[in-house]
């Protein structure tokens, strides 16, 4: 089979429409291809598709028969299919009208403080560690990428290069979607209301000029986590509560005192002591608490309980452990 790649030019009449169109002070792009690989999905809507679950097949309308790895049951019934390619491979996603399933009342609320050494530090004291997947893999990933540098742009080592680069890349993402579904999913299953606070990712990685702390700030993916927490609870019957973070973690969670400037928190500063009432607590912590108040629409007051805080490894989230762990420290102390 041979394939022809011509170049076309708008004859006199679709240049003196476009200089009218211009005339009229209307702004638009110039002609331009298709890239080579531009096509990335392909949506068949109601029909056009025929799936057979059993012998894991699924008929296209004018593209014919794919076989179909199937990692999950298929519940309810398939409205659409949306076909997609992501690198090199290609994915089918299955639109379903199922019911949704509420899950029974627990009695419980959580305020979840996110930060970067810890991703997660909710109000009962438990402190999630931080798997930092782009760290583990930073060393792999910048020697692909100076080895991609120095080969010609198109060529067939370049690709090569180039599918390297892209499978790593894959791989972090994989583990990092999989850690925050897990993560999600414990807090949705045990909480009736979950309050979080509305961070804004953009804005602190284009503050400052900290390479590393902006390569964390993305690598802890804050605004997929709460996505994730958002679809999850409405399937559930759960509610989140988003929560404005200014002064989260310069308010007193015991007497509801704010930091003048003299007193306010920097980033390396760890732990919270109010000079009001002497309390003072794990800076994360602390912010958790107010977070959770606010999400209840509570007033300040006294805390009446004292949790120890628990630092959990994440593994213990993928192995679905996080709830057997002991408490080891005290998470405050009065003066």
């Amino acid at each position: 089979m041979l394939s022809y790649k011509f170049r076309i030019y708008p004859n006199k009449e679709t240049r003196d429409t476009l200089n009218s169109i211009k005339k009229r002070g209307k702004r638009f792009g110039g002609l331009r291809f298709k890239a080579e690989n531009g096509i990335k999905i392909i949506n068949y809507n109601q029909s056009g598709f025929r799936i057979n679950l059993k012998s894991k097949k699924i008929d296209f309308s004018k593209i014919g028969t794919v076989n179909v790895k199937l990692h999950r049951n298929v519940e309810g019934k398939v409205k659409g299919i949306i076909i997609k390619k992501e690198d090199w491979n290609w994915f089918v996603i299955l639109q379903t009208d199922s019911e949704v399933h509420l899950l029974p009342k627990t009695g419980r609320n959580i305020g979840i403080d996110m930060g970067i050494k810890h991703i997660i530090v909710d109000s009962e004291g438990n402190m999630i560690e931080n798997p930092h997947f782009v760290e583990r893999n930073i060393e792999r990933i910048k020697m692909i990428h100076r080895n991609l540098s120095r080969k010609n742009r198109n060529s067939k080592n370049y690709q090569k290069e180039k599918q390297k680069l892209q499978k790593q890349y894959i791989k972090t993402n994989n583990r990092r979607r999989d850690f925050l579904h897990k993560l999600s999913r414990h807090y949705v299953n045990n909480f009736d209301i979950i309050a979080i606070e509305n961070l804004d990712s953009r804005k602190l990685i284009e503050k400052g000029s900290n390479r590393t702390l902006h390569r964390n700030i993305s690598d802890s993916a804050w605004r997929m986590y709460r996505n994730m927490l958002s679809y999850k609870a409405e399937r559930a019957g759960r509610q989140l509560v988003i929560v404005d973070p200014k002064d989260t973690s310069q308010t007193c969670s015991r007497c509801g005192s704010v930091n003048g400037k003299e007193d306010r928190l920097h980033l390396q500063n760890r732990t919270y002591y109010c000079k009001n009432c002497g309390f003072e607590a794990d800076r994360d912590y602390n912010a958790a608490v107010n977070i959770l108040r606010s999400g209840q629409g509570l007033p300040k007051a006294p805390l009446e309980t004292v949790p120890l805080l628990r630092i959990i490894p994440y593994e213990y989230i993928n192995s679905g452990k996080a709830l057997s762990m002991n408490k080891e420290t005290n998470v405050f102390r009065h003066r």
